[in-house]
């Protein structure tokens, strides 16, 4: 199930040069349809925007500094937001996800690397 869907992404990519946003673009809509769960999964899609960021990050603060030592689930249920996470957008062109947890891992090993020196 995966494959095809990574497959209905390779397919609907297209240069940056060719991309332009769709005429229904809502700024901010993206980034407010983030949303941090505890045990399972949030599948919902909010009617909401956020274009700087600043209350879905306080929503996902919250549900994390609540969910100690619980599965905690983060969940975009855009059915665009797969395809801006593999290169179709020219505002995040190497994704959302992916380097985010690059950064984290880094962040993460810098962190022991101090300790164990």
């Amino acid at each position: 199930m995966l494959n095809k869907h990574l497959w209905v992404i390779q397919s609907s990519w297209k240069p940056a040069g060719e991309r332009k946003a769709p005429k229904d673009y809502q700024p901010g809509k993206l980034r407010a349809n983030w949303q941090a769960s505890v045990s399972t999964p949030e599948k919902s899609i909010l009617d909401i925007r956020d274009t700087n960021g600043a209350n879905t990050i306080a929503g996902i603060t919250k549900v994390v500094q609540s969910s100690t030592g619980q599965n905690l689930y983060l969940a975009n249920n855009l059915p665009y937001a797969g395809r801006i996470e593999f290169g179709y957008s020219t505002q995040a062109p190497a994704g959302m996800v992916r380097v985010n947890v690059a950064a984290f891992q880094q962040a993460i090993d810098k962190a022991i690397n101090k300790v164990v020196k």
